[in-house]
């Protein structure tokens, strides 16, 4: 690589396709994404939600590889022995 920061040059990219499987991709990891991608061949986002349920703003994801898949959720509140709810 070099030693460069802000050389985009396809040459210098990892020879690697990487893929990222994650829940959801929050705020602050969008930013490292973003440094990430330059510095291999492609990088494909696959997320199971496009955010969490009590989460206003959705993170924007523009200019990154990301796909959310198909997925069934469900919340289930389980009330434990020894008197808390998980």
């Amino acid at each position: 690589m070099s030693s460069t920061p802000n050389d985009d040059s396809s040459s210098e990219r990892l020879p690697a396709r990487v893929a990222l499987l994650t829940n959801i991709l929050l705020p602050y990891r969008v930013a490292l994404m973003r440094a990430f991608a330059p510095m291999v061949q492609s990088l494909r986002i696959l997320l199971s939600a496009r955010s969490e349920p009590d989460r206003k703003d959705p993170a924007s994801w523009d200019g990154l590889d990301v796909k959310v898949q198909r997925s069934v959720s469900w919340t289930h509140k389980f009330r434990h022995v020894y008197e808390y709810d998980d």
